[in-house]
């Protein structure tokens, strides 16, 4: 059996280290939780049978997605949860709300806003008739470093 020597096997240990090394500092993705955060939110809702007016809170939380192995940039998982948010009619003062959950992904930025269409619908009066849709615009400050919430505010309007 032929021994090799030091001197032969170094060039490829020298060829080899960079991709064994990188494969054991890679590995699966990492999520960082986002603490929970209440983000005031107003507006109108303009349209029949009347306008509604929405005050309140929507509820924030999420992760922070590292995928080392890829070596991709860090990736926002935000839950927006509206149920805390409740609107008024105008005219009769009824009850609006909504029971809706959205899950959104995109690359961190250090500000990142968040267009959602959302169904609403009057307290009471549940079904595909009643059904209407607003528009959330969430606007976050995020720390670029360990994804926290710098600060938030969310705009309701109309669907455009």
């Amino acid at each position: 059996m032929k021994r090799r020597t030091l001197a032969q096997i170094a060039p490829l240990a020298m060829l080899l280290s960079p991709l064994l090394a990188r494969r054991a500092v890679a590995g699966p993705p990492i999520a960082r939780p986002i603490p929970e955060l209440l983000v005031a939110s107003n507006g109108v809702v303009a349209g029949p049978p009347e306008n509604v007016v929405f005050s309140g809170h929507v509820r924030v939380r999420g992760r922070l997605v590292f995928d080392f192995e890829l070596g991709t940039p860090p990736t926002l998982q935000v839950v927006i949860d509206l149920q805390p948010l409740l609107g008024r009619g105008q005219s009769t003062g009824a009850r609006y709300g909504s029971t809706i959950e959205f899950l959104h992904t995109s690359p961190l930025h250090d500000r990142t806003p968040v267009e959602l269409a959302f169904p609403f619908e009057r307290e009471g009066r549940a079904g595909h008739l009643t059904t209407r849709t607003g528009m959330l615009v969430l606007t976050a400050q995020f720390d670029a470093r360990d994804g926290r919430i710098l600060s938030a505010a969310g705009r309701i309007s109309s669907n455009a």
